[in-house]
């Protein structure tokens, strides 16, 4: 497997000559043989079809890792430092916060709760490293939320840091909270839900048409502010 031409971090520039030694960065372009048991072992962890993405990911994180070591940037006085880093390395590799948190269990041989619980002292750990990646993962799922004819938003928040991430803001607000509603699904009431959105930058939802999402025979309640 080819890993991709590109530079592992840092913004590119037009021309390196203007930018300072230290921010300069260099794409090096590694092939890597993956042997397919690997790749079906990965697949039955994930419970993935293809995991193209994810070995690229994978890849990424060990060669961020190989060369904080190789430059003395990565010096740890514990395993539980070397977790939190491994972690760090493969959220800013690409690879989506809950498969972090499945890659984690399997690889560490740690519960799902114990998994869960490495990955977010990890984003305690490197909080400005990795907010971006921790506010993506909030946005995708507040981005598919469906409006309920109770005039509530369905998001879908498994347990993990997402979820963790959503109460945690919510519960540092003054907006009402959450509630579970069943399995990973919970309702966000209509003010939350605005305020979680414009915490995060994200445009204000669009306001539903009159009647949209009302149950059959459920008399239409006004709204009212």
């Amino acid at each position: 497997m080819t890993v991709p031409d590109q530079p592992l971090a840092g913004p590119q520039q037009d021309s390196a000559a203007e930018v300072p030694l230290a921010e300069q960065v260099t794409a090096v372009g590694i092939s890597v043989p993956v042997p397919e048991r690997d790749r079906a072992r990965l697949e039955a962890v994930l419970g993935l079809s293809d995991v193209t993405s994810v070995l690229d990911a994978l890849l990424r994180a060990g060669a961020m890792e190989s060369l904080a070591y190789a430059t003395g940037g990565a010096v740890f006085s514990s395993m539980s430092e070397l977790r939190m880093f491994r972690v760090a390395c493969l959220v800013n590799a690409g690879l989506p916060i809950d498969k972090v948190e499945q890659l984690v269990a399997s690889l560490f041989k740690l519960t799902p709760a114990g998994a869960r619980r490495i990955v977010a002292a990890s984003f305690a750990r490197y909080p400005v490293e990795l907010r971006g990646s921790a506010d993506g993962a909030v946005k995708e799922q507040l981005g598919r939320a469906a409006l309920t004819a109770d005039e509530e938003w369905e998001v879908r928040l498994p347990p993990g840091f997402v979820r963790d991430r959503v109460l945690s803001m919510c519960r540092e607000s003054d907006q009402p909270d959450p509630k579970p509603k069943y399995g990973a699904i919970w309702l966000l009431p209509q003010e939350t839900f605005v305020w979680l959105r414009a915490q995060l930058g994200m445009p204000q939802p669009p306001v539903p048409p009159e009647g949209a999402g009302e149950r059959p025979g459920k008399a239409k309640r006004s709204r009212r502010g």
